[in-house]
């Protein structure tokens, strides 16, 4: 495991940073993380975006997508899973700290989520 420092000077492209360090490490204000044990995941062109899987201590697969595109992106992720909601949390040019977005539906096949252009989105599953 590894650190580094970041010391922004207070500027507004320096908060998008922290902001993104949110999307990992405190993405509901309530100090919820990343989970403890990574999975792989994949998408067809990385190029277009990113995906990132884990699951916490509580049991809860969390979920980071990326849209690198000017464009939304409609996705769908294949996890197993019970059917419910799943918890959405957004990085965009609106904030920059992630901000709760409403739920998504999960079924047994997975989910189905539109990444806003340009974001990083944190999904939790439980």
């Amino acid at each position: 495991m590894w650190a580094a420092p970041y010391n922004g000077d207070g500027n507004k492209a320096y908060a998008y940073v922290f902001g993104a360090f949110k999307m990992f490490r405190n993405f509901d204000g309530n100090g919820s993380t990343f989970g403890d044990t990574g999975y792989q995941a994949t998408v067809s062109d990385n190029s277009l975006a990113s995906v990132y899987a884990s699951r916490d201590s509580l049991g809860r697969t969390i979920l980071i997508l990326i849209n690198k595109t000017e464009s939304v992106k409609n996705t769908s992720v294949a996890i197993p899973s019970t059917a419910g909601t799943a918890e959405v949390y957004t990085l965009t040019s609106e904030s920059p700290n992630p901000v709760r977005k409403q739920n998504i539906t999960v079924t047994s096949a997975g989910i189905v989520y539109a990444m806003p252009a340009y974001s990083v989105s944190t999904i939790v599953i439980p």
